[in-house]
């Protein structure tokens, strides 16, 4: 009897033993989980639920194919970059003035002529943001510092946003700086379908 009541202690503690390890193994994996960084972001997946989601490529020119330099006059310079969704990016310098042409899938490029919207100096950041439905882009913002405050001032940070429905491709949009800029830009860019066409400063 003895012997039997001691095995039936030593299974009691046993199993005692592991509900109190699987207490402490669940309590160790919600430390962990509380213990990530808060500001870490989510998954793309996570993101992209419920609404459009971004895709970002590169304008700079060390990872865009150079198409044309000093066309025109010195310093001039004509490249294109990788895009999304069959789309390409086209980027223009010309009298130190920046724009860029989306190149359709059909190879057909748009120029969106950002010059024309403003007639001072300026230069496009290096990165293009495309917000996407599903895997096709439906908008493009990208940032352009625009020197118009002087020469003794910093330039002026504008986000441009464009539509890209098929073939039909331009400006609708140019957010000033200030507080959310980057939300602003987005959400004009999610109801881009049915923003106008913006008319250029230059007529």
């Amino acid at each position: 009897m003895n012997k039997r009541f001691d095995l039936g202690i030593s299974w009691t503690k046993f199993l005692a033993a592991l509900v109190l390890w699987g207490s402490i193994s669940s309590l160790s994996a919600i430390a962990q989980t509380n213990s990530a960084k808060p500001d870490e972001p989510p998954s793309a997946q996570t993101v992209a639920l419920g609404q459009s989601k971004s895709i970002y490529t590169t304008l700079a020119a060390d990872k865009c194919k150079t198409i044309d330099v000093n066309k025109g006059m010195p310093g001039n310079y004509s490249g294109r970059c990788a895009g999304v969704g069959g789309y390409q990016l086209e980027v223009y310098l010309d009298d130190e003035r920046n724009s860029i042409g989306v190149v359709l899938p059909s190879s057909k490029v748009i120029g969106l002529d950002l010059w024309n919207y403003f007639g001072n100096f300026s230069a496009l950041g290096e990165t293009a943001e495309w917000r996407m439905k599903g895997k096709k882009p439906v908008a493009l913002i990208v940032r352009l510092n625009v020197s118009d405050q002087g020469d003794e001032k910093p330039p002026t940070s504008y986000l441009i946003v464009s539509r890209i429905s098929g073939a039909d491709v331009c400006v609708t949009d140019i957010v000033k700086p200030g507080k959310g800029q980057n939300t602003r830009a987005q959400s004009l860019a999610d109801r881009v379908l049915t923003r106008s066409c913006r008319k250029t400063d230059r007529g």
